[in-house]
């Protein structure tokens, strides 16, 4: 499914924020010139996404395996892995979650600090969590890209 039928569809998922990311195959993803960053997903049975894991130093290894800098997604990830490359689909509800969690971000910076990232799988993944810690039943609609 594409992201634009996605959002056209009208698909009520019956969460509080209906939302789409366009996955890459993570092998066509990677960079000749050194390791990548990404948002590494895991899908539930449904093909719902269940948790984006930013995760940085992605690269394939001489031995043709996936190499990474996060311990946790070593241990799984695979050059077949959907990703984020930061392209999300969502309604007006999703912005003004992003607006005003923002403005804690940029409030809850250190003085100084310039190297801080907003970075949208976390952003996602932060949302889940906090709707699961709710005990509001939260998943994300996968979306998919060959």
């Amino acid at each position: 499914m594409k992201l634009h039928d996605f959002l056209v569809s009208g698909e009520n998922l019956g969460r509080e924020f209906t939302m789409g990311m366009g996955g890459f195959i993570l092998k066509n993803t990677l960079s000749d010139n050194g390791a990548v960053t990404r948002g590494v997903s895991v899908v539930d049975e449904n093909g719902l996404l269940s948790q984006v894991h930013e995760t940085t130093g992605i690269e394939m290894g001489e031995d043709g395996q996936i190499k990474c800098d996060n311990e946790e997604v070593q241990e799984w990830i695979s050059p077949e892995d959907k990703v984020s490359m930061n392209m999300w689909a969502g309604y007006p509800e999703f912005l003004e979650f992003l607006a005003e969690d923002f403005k804690d971000f940029l409030a809850n910076m250190e003085e100084g600090d310039l190297k801080s990232e907003y970075l949208l799988p976390n952003i996602v993944d932060k949302l889940g969590l906090e709707l699961h810690i709710k005990k509001i039943k939260r998943q994300y609609r996968k979306l998919l890209r060959d």
